[in-house]
């Protein structure tokens, strides 16, 4: 029993850490693939290993006291002894390391989501995650595809993943794939926002397209 609540401890504390920080054509689903996303978010949620519970909780300890340095220290000595226990430390690292080094923090995340073993939702959030992260660091090429992987592996039309995918075009000068994306995030806002109108004018005056910047106006 005391173990159980030490690994649910480990797994509540790895949710809290969390940070904020094509063109692709909006999300069509197929049967398979709403068939796909709902046994993805069905699946049984793993629990790491005692080893691993122990050393996340003392670590997560020691970031409450803002000692990151030490935390991540405790993190780094640990050996998960499977491919959960390994994503699971590499999130958690991931995400401490966001605070302060974000080109450690994208390596560790990236390590994190790429055998697709951590929940649904810790798997979402941290390919969003090493997307803006790669924002920050210009890297905006690999950002858009991190945004495109969640787009696919959630199968959710969000009006701010697509703002961010028009963003890093226009960063990138490819003022052509600004447009659909922020089609995208237009048509999917919840509200009017002026940001959407005020890029997508800024790619059609950039592409040379005066009249439809006319008409966007």
């Amino acid at each position: 029993m005391k173990k159980l609540s030490l690994l649910t401890s480990a797994l509540m504390v790895a949710a809290a850490v969390s940070f904020t920080v094509p063109a692709m054509a909006q999300v069509t689903l197929t049967d398979a693939d709403r068939a796909r996303i709902e046994e993805r978010k069905s699946r049984k949620t793993q629990l790491p290993g005692e080893r691993v519970g122990r050393g996340v909780t003392k670590a997560f300890e020691l970031y409450n006291e803002e000692k990151v340095d030490e935390a991540l220290k405790v993190l780094l000595e640990i050996r998960g002894g499977n491919d959960f226990d390994n994503a699971f430390l590499a999130r958690f690292i991931g995400n401490l390391y966001a605070q302060k080094d974000p080109k450690q923090a994208i390596k560790y995340l990236e390590q994190a989501t790429k055998p697709d073993v951590l929940s649904f939702a810790d798997q979402a959030s941290s390919l969003k995650l090493v997307a803006d992260l790669q924002s920050m660091e210009n890297m905006h090429r690999e950002a858009i595809k991190n945004y495109e992987s969640w787009l696919r592996f959630t199968g959710e039309n969000d009006a701010d993943v697509y703002l961010r995918i028009a963003n890093a075009y226009y960063q990138l000068q490819d003022y052509q794939k600004v447009l659909v994306p922020i089609d995208n995030a237009i048509r999917y806002a919840r509200e009017p926002n002026k940001q959407h109108y005020m890029l997508k004018m800024g790619a059609l005056y950039e592409s040379k397209n005066y009249p439809k910047t006319v008409e966007t106006v």
